[in-house]
């Protein structure tokens, strides 16, 4: 799906037909992505005054502040239950104690955020980047996190039952008695990963075995 491997497909494309087939390629590849981090259209710039409102009160829920830009924000405690924030900004965000249950964070950026006791349950996190961020406690039961981008996170003691793990990358994550039962770990990366009193019943493991 990465750009260059997609300029190479459609420059060997010389026929009609061929620019046909590639054109309904290109058309079911952006709609695959918009379906990971949730819209069914482009993603558009956030509203402002629900941007203002989330800075001034800290109580924003279902919000629209799709690629906002929240870097560096004080953001305990916050109300943004089922909020959209696809493609948003929040590298080290302070997020403790936040509830963002549903919420629409497909795409976004929590490089180094500190979601710490937050509460991320049934929220989209699919291919969201969550690099080094502190997890520890919070809860993300039933949460989608399809490709999403965890090396180094903190998870420990972390709520990840049911939660959609496939092609995640846990690589140097922390998952000291993290709760993984019943979640889909299919093509997970988990290279020297923590995994000390972590609960596996009923989880599906990266090589697609149940584990009982």
């Amino acid at each position: 799906m990465k750009g260059t491997r997609l300029a190479i497909a459609l420059s060997v494309c010389h026929t009609n037909a061929d620019r046909r087939f590639a054109t309904l390629t290109l058309t079911w590849l952006f709609a695959l992505l918009f379906s990971l981090l949730g819209l069914a259209t482009p993603l558009k710039a956030a509203n402002l005054e629900h941007v203002k409102q989330l800075l001034k009160t800290k109580q924003c829920p279902q919000c629209d502040l799709r690629g906002a830009e929240l870097r560096d924000v004080d953001l305990r405690a916050a109300d943004l239950r089922r909020a959209n924030l696809a493609g948003a900004n929040l590298s080290a965000a302070d997020l403790r104690g936040a509830n963002l249950g549903g919420a629409n964070l497909g795409g976004a950026s929590l490089i180094n955020s500190d979601l710490s006791g937050a509460n991320l349950s049934g929220a989209n996190l699919n291919l969201a980047a969550l690099i080094k961020a502190n997890l520890t406690s919070a809860n993300l039961a039933g949460s989608a996190l399809t490709m999403a981008k965890l090396p180094g996170a903190d998870l420990t003691k972390a709520d990840l039952r049911q939660t959609n793990l496939i092609s995640a990358d846990l690589s140097n994550a922390i998952l000291r008695g993290t709760d993984l039962r019943g979640a889909d770990l299919r093509n997970a990366d988990f290279e020297n990963a923590i995994l000390e009193g972590v609960q596996l019943n009923s989880a599906i493991l990266p090589d697609g075995t149940l584990h009982y």
